[in-house]
């Protein structure tokens, strides 16, 4: 037992000093980090545990941005709140739903009563540990039960957002999450996924008019209160103004990501989820050069279907009977035959939004994003963005679903 436990201490040392995290950073939330994560599943030198997202960021959230934490606190916290949640205990119902909601197969061979013991020796063996040391040790655990070659291992994935839960729209968001994880691992990489804001956008509005029934999300009992709300210009995720609060979302977090990349740009790699789609093969060729990593014969099959701890990986999204919520809301999801075929790379999911946003929200969009449709060279659809005096005029002609 002894030498059992000082194999495994000595294992995870090693894997703190030669594993480098690779943060990616998805800084409006519909550039696909979930996917991209599946990508990286059954790469060796790569451990990707597509399960586990926002860990920096919850656990600053918790704690703080001490570093170091009582690692009883530290454990129950990351035991019964984070991602690692689904990988550490049995699930419940709810978490069941919530693996089959992003794609997962709950019913997934994990051998859970492995990866607490090496969670809780690794955790609690002092009485104050360090935050990396926690995250570092919730992957360490996972990969020793799937039997992963720990000297390979050179990445870890780790996503998450710029914005922080407790931050505020109206104020703009710290992006201290960058400055956080290079104190955390001065050799701290980062990929910052990137998408249409349009598309982004689209999909965001979808999937929130539908959860929440209308663009204002008004019901029954609840209309002077969402009035109320309009009036004091108080928008947030659950309403009163759906429409309104994505934009400027998008707008904070793009500004946000763009001011911690221009003064980390030697530590920045910025991907174009709609590259991974219609230009697979090269995109993920160049990337793995640029990490030193191995291209994976999977990845050159036309047919690829990019998997979760093994299993096929049956997608997610805004538009997906699977993900949302609401199947009956306003607005029509993708039909299951599609959204069952669009889980690799593909041209459909780089393109739907067309169909999807009005040629008025279009034109509103194409105003508000027009700094980061540029900066990340798309298109425009309509001629040249209009002045801001038009913009407030179509937005109070406007009237989303």
């Amino acid at each position: 037992m002894i030498t059992e436990s000082r194999s495994e201490l000595e294992q995870f040392k090693d894997f703190l000093k030669n594993v480098c995290p690779l943060y990616v950073i998805d800084h409006a939330g519909r550039a696909g980090n979930g996917f991209f994560q599946t990508l990286f599943d059954e790469h060796p030198e790569v451990l990707s545990i597509p399960w586990i997202h926002y860990c920096t960021s919850y656990f600053i959230t918790q704690f703080g941005d001490a570093a170091k934490v009582n690692s009883r606190k530290a454990h129950d916290f990351w035991t019964q709140k984070s991602y690692f949640r689904l990988l550490y205990s049995d699930l419940n119902d709810e978490d069941y739903k919530l693996v089959h909601r992003f794609g997962g197969d709950p019913d997934t061979t994990i051998n859970r009563e492995m990866i607490r013991a090496i969670f809780d020796q690794l955790v609690l063996q002092k009485n104050t540990i360090c935050r990396k040391d926690v995250i570092f040790a919730s992957f360490f655990a996972i990969a020793r039960a799937f039997n992963r070659d720990i000297s390979k291992i050179k990445y870890l994935i780790l996503t998450d957002s710029i914005s922080l839960r407790k931050e505020n729209v109206f104020r703009g968001f710290s992006g201290k999450i960058i400055d956080i994880s290079i104190e955390d691992s001065p050799e701290a990489r980062f990929i910052h996924l990137v998408r249409d804001p349009r598309a982004g956008f689209a999909s965001t509005n979808h999937q929130f008019v539908n959860q929440l029934g209308n663009t204002y999300a008004i019901r029954l009992g609840n209309i002077s209160q969402r009035f109320s709300e309009l009036l004091r210009s108080e928008f947030s995720m659950e309403g009163p103004f759906v429409f309104g609060f994505w934009i400027l979302y998008f707008l904070e977090t793009f500004r946000s990501i763009e001011k911690k990349k221009r003064g980390n740009s030697d530590r920045f790699l910025t991907i174009r989820n709609e590259d991974l789609n219609l230009r697979f093969v090269p995109t993920i060729k160049k990337l793995t050069e640029g990490l030193g990593v191995s291209f994976i014969r999977i990845w050159d099959n036309p047919d690829y279907c990019p998997t979760m701890l093994g299993k096929e990986w049956k997608g997610t999204g805004g538009y997906s009977n699977r993900y949302q919520t609401n199947q009956r809301g306003p607005l029509q999801n993708d039909p299951d035959e599609v959204s069952t075929n669009v889980t690799g790379p593909n041209s459909y999911v780089t393109k739907r939004w067309k169909k999807r946003l009005s040629k008025q929200e279009i034109f509103i969009l194409e105003y508000f994003f027009r700094h980061e449709i540029q900066a990340y060279g798309y298109e425009f659809l309509t001629s040249k963005p209009f002045c801001k005096i038009e913009t407030s005029v179509w937005l109070k002609m406007l009237a989303p679903l």
